[in-house]
């Protein structure tokens, strides 16, 4: 289980004839949960899920985001991890789909 609490402000930018002025000012609480199960030796499934909400206004108040992974070794060089994400909002949903692998020199 974790939780993080971000705090975000914009800061302007002047560079010459250009001025730049973010209209950034949020907070952010996020509350996650991670589990992961051994399937055998060298293989393992995690499931993870992140509520993530905005303290002061923006265009939505908050969103899931659920996650699912399997990943193995082969011997001690070799590593892959075959990972599933989304967003979710009642509006709009984001998927994502990643393979990450890892060779040890």
């Amino acid at each position: 289980m974790g939780n993080q609490f971000g705090f975000y402000e914009g800061v302007p930018l002047h560079y010459q004839d250009y001025d730049y002025e973010p209209d950034i000012s949020q907070q952010i609480l996020k509350n996650g949960l991670k589990i992961a199960r051994a399937l055998g030796p060298n293989t393992l499934l995690d499931v993870n899920c992140v509520h993530t909400y905005f303290l002061k206004p923006a265009a939505i108040d908050n969103y899931f985001s659920p996650g699912a992974g399997i990943s193995a070794h082969a011997g001690s060089w070799l590593y892959f991890r075959l990972g599933y994400s989304a967003d979710l909002t009642p509006t709009w949903r984001g998927h994502n789909a990643t393979l990450t692998v890892r060779l040890k020199f």
